[in-house]
């Protein structure tokens, strides 16, 4: 469209007769640049999805969140070693320790308020993209570190996640304590400022607590997927998952002693489940098309997000009303929010945080719940990205391989070349109306009819 409207502008230029030859050779110029651009340096993808908010490391890396399982040893580990840097240098002071800032925003009720909100997804989001941002400022090994999403669609998924290197499940016959009981890790090196009554606990060194319920976690792949696949509408979809998913109160605080406060938040485990609901919102909205959508359009598509509350008071929930925090968080200075207004019209574009998501070869989830088929030719390169196998690399794709993404970029190819060739026209068309004049103007002069007298 900015092609097409600098095609216009000179066409009007032609008629303007002033420094007509000095115009015609800035307009060549300009357009040989255009040009040259669109054939050798344009992106497929609008600049609307490029980062805008993230400072820490966006130019050397962006944040690839590859799923948990597809993990080895050394990178779950790196997750587990940032946890305990960052506690190791909070030096287990409540007001310093930056792990505790974030956690501390869901011990308030209005945590769980948001879970019958519109804004529920995006309040969430934040604070997982948070917690990476402190791993990611701790530099070196942790400079490009994205947070893995941890897949809970599986009935195997609590076996799975219980018995790596998070921890496992709370005794019993300790107020539900982890710390050396299901972990290694002792509650000195990582405690919780809540529930202290285990043994050896003493505020605010406390040890982690996990209650979870005796249930597996049933088959939810495909339950999700036609959840995510069957309500295009936001307000449908969002009322969909906050019913259908309720994994952190089953896996982690079953038992009604760690109901209030709620200390989810504080669990490694946590973290991992929601990056895997930011990649269950992420693709709903790129899979509806929503990715697509201009910012400041966003209020002509309520289909895309539309505010609504099922409780007293929400709080502010419309596109650009500051979404509140309460704990720690908005007082830190490091954090986003002490800074800036978080809005759902800011945090609607994951580009614009630099996050992407690894779909790894397309199995797992993403084929098991559906979205495979669903969402081919739809995914947006700035959103997700899958290995082609076929050519054995890692790429930004449109689609399920090379071939998927050239069809997927060719239409939007095709639109700048047909605009690139309207340009040209208009210059074309612009020589040709100037040459005229010309030979009009000359004709006229020698015929003694040029003018008034």
């Amino acid at each position: 469209s900015n092609l097409c409207g600098f095609a216009w502008f000179i066409l009007q230029c032609c008629f303007w007769q002033k420094g007509r030859v000095i115009k015609q050779l800035i307009m060549w110029l300009i357009a040989y640049l255009s040009v040259f651009q669109i054939v050798f340096g344009v992106d497929p993808v609008p600049p609307a999805q490029e980062n805008v908010y993230d400072t820490y490391n966006a130019e050397e890396c962006r944040r690839v969140r590859k799923s948990w399982t597809s993990l080895n040893a050394d990178e779950k580990q790196l997750y587990l070693d940032a946890l305990l840097e960052l506690r190791v240098r909070g030096e287990g002071d409540i007001d310093k320790d930056e792990f505790v800032a974030i956690g501390s925003v869901h011990e308030d009720n209005y945590g769980e308020v948001q879970h019958m909100s519109s804004s529920y997804l995006f309040w969430h989001g934040y604070l997982l993209w948070e917690l990476e941002s402190r791993i990611r400022n701790l530099g070196g090994k942790f400079a490009c570190f994205a947070m893995p999403y941890w897949d809970f669609a599986t009935p195997t998924a609590k076996q799975e996640i219980f018995e790596d290197i998070l921890g496992g499940y709370g005794d019993v016959n300790n107020y539900f304590n982890v710390n050396g009981y299901s972990w290694q890790y002792s509650t000195k090196e990582f405690w919780v400022p809540a529930h202290c009554d285990a043994e050896g606990d003493e505020y605010p060194i406390c040890s982690l607590k996990r209650s979870t319920s005796q249930s597996s976690i049933p088959e939810l792949a495909a339950s999700l997927g036609a959840g995510i696949i069957n309500n295009p509408v936001f307000a449908d979809f969002d009322l969909f998952y906050s019913d259908a998913i309720n994994l952190p109160h089953d896996l982690l605080t079953d038992d009604e002693y760690l109901h209030f406060p709620v200390v989810t938040s504080y669990d490694p485990i946590w973290y991992l489940f929601h990056s895997m609901v930011s990649y269950h919102q992420a693709i709903w909205t790129d899979c509806n098309n929503y990715d697509m959508i201009d910012e400041q359009d966003l209020d002509n598509y309520p289909q895309a997000y539309r505010s609504f509350c099922d409780t007293d008071n929400c709080g502010p929930i419309e596109l650009d009303d500051r979404m509140f925090f309460a704990g720690a968080l908005p007082n830190q200075q490091w954090s986003w929010i002490h800074n800036h207004a978080l809005t759902i019209r800011k945090a609607f574009y994951l580009p614009k945080w630099n996050i992407v998501y690894d779909l790894g070869n397309g199995d797992g989830f993403f084929a098991d719940s559906g979205l495979k088929d669903y969402c081919t030719g739809k995914l947006n390169p700035r959103w997700f990205q899958v290995t082609d196998e076929e050519h054995g690399e890692s790429m930004y794709t449109a689609g399920l391989s090379v071939g998927d993404s050239m069809k997927a970029t060719f239409s939007y190819y095709a639109a700048l070349m047909a605009a690139a060739i309207l340009l040209v026209l208009a210059i074309f068309y612009c020589g040709v109306f100037v040459t005229r004049k010309q030979t009009k103007h000359t004709a006229q002069q020698k015929t003694g009819m040029y003018g008034s007298v």
